[in-house]
């Protein structure tokens, strides 16, 4: 950690740092080194430092300006106090990130997400995928049987998301796939804009689901590969939930980015941070016949894949 001489005032900007670690769910990220975000405002302009009282509540995204109390004598630490100071720091930071991540799990809870929609994973998060933002597209999308769906006609579609930056929100595509030999096709058949917003820190099973209203699609008999397309370099650090519960039926899935040559299938794939891979946290609600009209068979063993998964958040 960097030491700076302590001064008379002290410029704090109230963002979310993400630290990485070792934990595989966001260990792509950590392939290329990323520029800190710039502290912005929900509508990206840029906020102007303003004094505050420091027993105050600091409202997310602003940039404050604390006086400090001039001391009588500034005491030059030590090698060994410098880190003892500075891993309290840390924790401080850390713990401060999760009282925040908190606060807006309450206040940004969309609540049950398409939960009388198709569900292929168990509704708990257990990691998150990404693109490093050097990527201008990047896709995840998985395997939905049409035979699953009461009508082919799909209402909506709910995307897991989760944050590791200052960055709340995402706007993002919702797209759809034939299947073309097992794996998606180069090009989708049906592109809906959305976003989401007041996504959550990570912290532990921390994702939400957020539905994205979808009109005028309807999936084709057989297979579709659905899921989500953004631009990585807009959204530095958003990562889409993932299930790696061994007790999850395995759902194909793929991903590709920009400079990639195809779609890398994510049950089948040298990328290790993919190695347990079992589901991705995208679900999709067919529209319901109306009454007197035939509704889809939904198989016996196929339909197992299909879990009603847990607690949808």
């Amino acid at each position: 950690m960097r030491m700076h001489s302590p001064s008379r005032s002290l410029l704090i900007t109230v963002a979310l740092a993400c630290t990485l670690g070792s934990s595989a769910a966001f260990a792509q990220e950590a392939k290329e080194e990323t520029p800190k975000p710039q502290q912005a405002s929900e509508d990206g302009e840029k906020k102007e430092a303003k004094p505050v009282d420091q027993d105050a509540p600091i409202a997310f995204g602003d940039v404050i300006e604390v006086e400090k109390k001039p001391q009588e004598s500034e005491v030059e630490l030590t090698p060994e106090q410098a880190v003892k100071k500075a891993a309290a720091d840390k924790i401080a930071r850390e713990n401060s990130l999760k009282r925040q991540a908190l606060r807006e799990l309450k206040m940004n809870d969309p609540g049950p997400a398409c939960a009388d929609g198709i569900i292929l994973e168990d509704g708990k998060v257990d990691t998150g995928y990404g693109f490093v933002t050097s990527a201008v597209m990047g896709e995840y999308v998985q395997r939905f049987d049409s035979k699953l769906f009461p009508s082919r006609d799909i209402t909506e579609v709910c995307v897991c998301w989760i944050r590791g930056s200052d960055v709340n929100h995402i706007d993002f595509e919702v797209v759809f796939y034939k299947d073309a030999s097992g794996r998606p096709a180069n090009s989708p058949y049906a592109v809906v804009e959305a976003r989401s917003e007041g996504l959550p820190y990570k912290t532990v099973n921390s994702g939400r689901f957020y539905p994205a209203a979808i009109e005028g699609v309807t999936i084709p008999e057989g297979a579709s590969f659905i899921g989500v397309r953004y631009n990585p370099s807009e959204n530095p650090k958003i990562y889409i939930c993932a299930d790696q519960g061994p007790e999850t039926a395995k759902v194909p899935g793929f991903q590709r980015e920009d400079r990639a040559k195809g779609w890398d299938n994510l049950l089948n794939t040298k990328d290790w941070i993919f190695s347990q891979h079992r589901a991705l946290s995208i679900r999709a609600v067919g529209a319901k016949p109306a009454e007197g009209e035939a509704t889809a068979d939904v198989p016996g063993e196929d339909g197992a894949e299909a879990a009603a998964g847990g607690d949808a958040r």
